[in-house]
């Protein structure tokens, strides 16, 4: 399940995803903690937090940095949160593939751009 939470091993906030949630889960889960955490937040400020693909290899658990999500809330309305999806090089992504192809960039037709 994605969300987003404090990882004791890598000492920061990250955004995790296993691989298997669809872009809408992903979605959701980033906009159950705007709710519950950014209701009071100024419209300027953006918060950002480091994308983690968790793999379990072995009966051990990893974590790879595969991108960015940036969390803020609408400047215009107010009353909506603003999610945008980047890469590691802080690239906007461009849809909304399988999470993993997604923030790996490889997200035209299943090709490396």
């Amino acid at each position: 399940m994605a969300k987003v939470r404090f990882e004791n091993s890598l000492n920061k906030m990250i955004f995790e995803i296993r691989g298997y949630e669809s872009f809408s889960e992903m979605e959701t889960a980033l906009l159950d903690f705007c709710d519950e955490t950014m209701g009071a937040n100024h419209p300027d400020i953006v918060v950002e937090y480091p994308v983690y693909y968790k793999h379990f290899i072995n009966d051990k658990i990893s974590y790879e940095h595969i991108g960015y999500v940036n969390l803020g809330i609408d400047q215009d309305d107010g009353s909506c949160y603003t999610i945008e999806h980047l890469t590691l090089d802080r690239k906007t992504l461009k849809n909304h593939w399988h999470p993993f192809y997604f923030y790996k960039g490889e997200c035209e037709y299943g090709f490396k751009n």
